[in-house]
């Protein structure tokens, strides 16, 4: 029993702070005064950073990614890349392949979630025509954005 335990018994009490995403378990003696040496999950003045253990439980289980294709229509065009978010930007940029009267097509697995993107078109920065959500970029343009779902 704790109490037989630990002179003079100890109290525990759990304090959880919602705003800074954090939990402590602390334990009081029965004079008030908080007693760390013992049982304590996380030491006084020592946040959790819940978005680790989101991350890691995240690395573990991952979301589906969903398929999703892009098309632009540019028959004269000679290239057609996709950057965005998910591609580093330019760094990464993901070729469409030409198909049927000047269609260009790629089809990329994406997480769930919004992602930002726009099309380079022979170099040049283009809006997505069928797209109909845009977000401001810092360029003075706009970045077309793809809501991909959560799969089940």
């Amino acid at each position: 029993m704790l109490g037989n335990a630990l002179a003079p018994p100890l109290l525990l009490l759990l304090i959880g702070a919602a705003s800074t995403g954090r939990r402590t378990r602390a334990l009081v003696n029965s004079e008030g005064r908080q007693d760390w040496s013992r049982w304590t999950a996380t030491p006084p003045n020592q946040n959790v950073n819940m978005s680790n253990k989101t991350e890691s439980l995240m690395q573990k289980n991952p979301p589906l990614k969903r398929k999703q294709t892009f098309t632009y229509q540019a028959p004269a065009a000679l290239s057609v890349q996709l950057a965005g978010d998910f591609t580093e930007w330019e760094k990464q940029p993901i070729s469409l392949q030409r198909k049927q009267d000047g269609l260009w097509q790629a089809t990329v697995e994406l997480n769930p979630g919004a992602h930002r993107y726009r099309f380079l078109v022979d170099g040049e920065w283009q809006d997505d025509p069928a797209c109909t959500i845009f977000v401001p970029n810092p360029f003075g343009s706009r970045d077309s954005v793809r809501e991909v779902a959560r799969g089940t």
